[in-house]
């Protein structure tokens, strides 16, 4: 079946991202989610969590998402602890990046 333009963009679905913070910075604002709590203060004996883990949790990026369509708008919250995401991008190709000069 085909669908008319209307009706293929009424089925978009578009990302925006609202705000951006981390575990730490919501401690501070007195607005600590549920889950991050129980990690830091209910559970984390019972995880055997180290201070170096909490540390991690505590720099945790909590991003919120606002995803629309023309029918409704759900807020998504992200939380990544990837320890890379402060690291540079490599836009290298294969062929630049292994450019090497034969050797005798």
């Amino acid at each position: 079946k085909f669908r008319s333009k209307q009706d293929r963009s009424s089925m978009t679905l578009r990302l925006e991202h609202v705000k951006s913070s981390t575990v730490r910075e919501m401690i501070a604002s007195d607005r600590l989610p549920e889950v991050e709590h129980g990690l830091l203060k209910r559970h984390g004996e019972t995880l055997n969590m180290s201070t170096q883990d909490k540390a991690k949790l505590l720099e945790m990026s909590l991003d919120v998402y606002s995803a629309k369509t023309h029918l409704a708008e759900i807020q998504v919250q992200v939380r990544s602890m990837c320890h890379s995401r402060g690291v540079t991008a490599d836009h290298l190709t294969g062929l630049e990046r292994f450019n090497l000069k034969k050797c005798i």
